[in-house]
């Protein structure tokens, strides 16, 4: 047997035969971990490092020999100059963990990955890994429902201010395949306690490169906060009501959410006077809830918050059956201030993509964010059309800054099978309606590109 794995065979505490991990998690009920991550993305464009931190709470509801039930809450602070007062964008799930640590979510009302490929966690899992009972030195895998395996390995041991631990090597990747427009691979080194076998520790870096060719690097980097202690009871106590609310108040928002053509404003009103009559109970899970009523405000209004990249996106397409195949109308949308106006018939003979949007919304970095983009990749070859829906220059707000025109799309967006925005319509080089894509993704980048790459190879 070789030195390192009899060092690493030495280092794995006694544990009973019939214990299925090398290093036993010593958990009690109302234990919470507090982890501060910080998390990079930049890509090979000057300019573009952008970053944020993460906080994640982790409550231990119940602890037994059925198993654990724990409340998973993470929480992104993007970086705004001081005193912008940005709403953090929480997620909060319930999960049960097995005797190997294996978390699985329990009643997920959301499908934004984990932890995806572009954009930082949104929902960790610390202070869990699986770790099953392996010989040292072997790998083993962890399945992956949203990005595909895992696999693991362990390192070494190493000290760490918290104790000694373990540390262990995961890597996953899309294989060389583009999946959904994505060639990525993932590295991330976790270090576990060795006498309560929690993670105190992670670093994760994801490379990515978009079918557009555009490359990526995203870092996070987590540590735990502190050893979580003893809980009193009725701080235990306030703490699982404010989860129930959470959950509850996410269950309706995700059944308000679901595409049924206009919003329900009612529904919304409801569920917005109820987040408003809660008591609150100055919990840290109170994000969660303050979070959800953002969401709900701009679900309200017809918008979509950015989400991460899903592999294999699915766009959702809401439209009216009349609108899609069908000859856009012809009509002129003038300029908002100095130029000229467009006619939608004189863009027949490229592709063009028509980009609906308010001044006022906070999608709106991220809107424009694609047309410059988008007009910058494809050039002559696609028209790209920004079309304000808000007021004219003068009611823009001050800091509203755009180096490429941008005309007056109140009249056109009705033409297009709805009232909210953003929505985004492709049209083909025959003046044909091909979408009309409700609300704003982090998806939808890449979506487009592969749509308007499709058009443009047709004969």
């Amino acid at each position: 047997m070789s030195p390192l794995v009899l060092l690493l065979a030495a280092s794995l505490p006694a544990v009973p035969p019939e214990s299925a991990r090398p290093l036993p998690l010593r958990l009690e009920r109302g234990q919470e971990f507090v982890y501060q991550a910080r998390h990079t993305q930049e890509s090979d464009r000057p300019g573009s490092r952008t970053s944020c931190s993460v906080v994640t709470h982790v409550l231990i509801l119940d602890h037994g020999p059925q198993g654990t039930l724990a409340a998973f809450m993470t929480a992104q602070h993007f970086d705004g100059p001081p005193g912008s007062g940005s709403v953090p964008a929480a997620r909060l799930e319930m999960g049960r963990i097995d005797s190997v640590g294996r978390v699985s979510l329990v009643d997920c009302v959301t499908a934004v990955p984990r932890i995806p490929i572009d954009g930082a966690p949104s929902m960790e899992t610390l202070p869990f890994v699986d770790l099953p009972h392996v010989e040292p030195g072997r790998t083993w895998e962890v399945a992956d429902r949203e990005l595909g395996p895992q696999t693991w390995r362990v390192l070494v041991t190493a000290a760490h201010k918290h104790g000694q631990c373990l540390k262990l090597k995961g890597e996953q990747s899309s294989a060389g395949k583009a999946a959904g427009g994505l060639i990525w691979n993932r590295e991330e080194i976790a270090w576990i306690l060795q006498y309560d076998g929690s993670v105190v520790r992670s670093e994760r870096m994801t490379r990515w490169q978009t079918e557009s060719g555009e490359t990526f690097k995203a870092t996070t980097v987590t540590d735990l906060i502190d050893q979580p202690g003893s809980m009193p009871p009725q701080q235990f106590a306030d703490r699982r009501a404010e989860i129930n609310e959470a959950r509850q108040f996410a269950r309706e928002l995700a059944e308000l959410m679901k595409p049924r053509g206009e919003p329900n404003l009612r529904g919304y009103d409801d569920l917005l006077r109820a987040m408003d009559r809660r008591r609150e109970l100055g919990t840290p899970y109170t994000a969660a809830i303050t979070s959800l009523r953002r969401r709900a405000e701009m679900a309200r209004r017809g918008e979509r918050p950015p989400e991460a990249i899903v592999i294999a996106p699915r766009v959702e397409v809401r439209s009216s059956p009349r609108d899609v195949g069908e000859a856009a109308p012809e009509l002129a949308v003038p300029p908002v201030g100095v130029g000229a106006s467009i006619s939608l018939d004189s863009l027949r003979g490229r592709p063009a993509v028509l980009v609906f949007f308010k001044p006022s919304s906070r999608l709106t970095a991220h809107v424009l964010g694609y047309v410059r983009d988008a007009s910058r990749t494809h050039g002559e070859r696609v028209a790209v059309v920004s079309l304000a829906c808000e007021g004219n220059s003068a009611a823009f707000p001050k800091d509203f800054k755009f180096d490429l025109p941008v005309h007056d799309g109140r009249a056109a967006l009705s033409a297009f099978a709805g009232a909210s925005t953003p929505r985004i319509v492709v049209l083909d080089g025959k003046g044909v309606i091909r979408v009309i894509a409700p609300g704003w993704g982090g998806e939808y980048g890449d979506w487009l590109h592969k749509e308007l790459t499709t058009i443009m190879q047709e004969k």
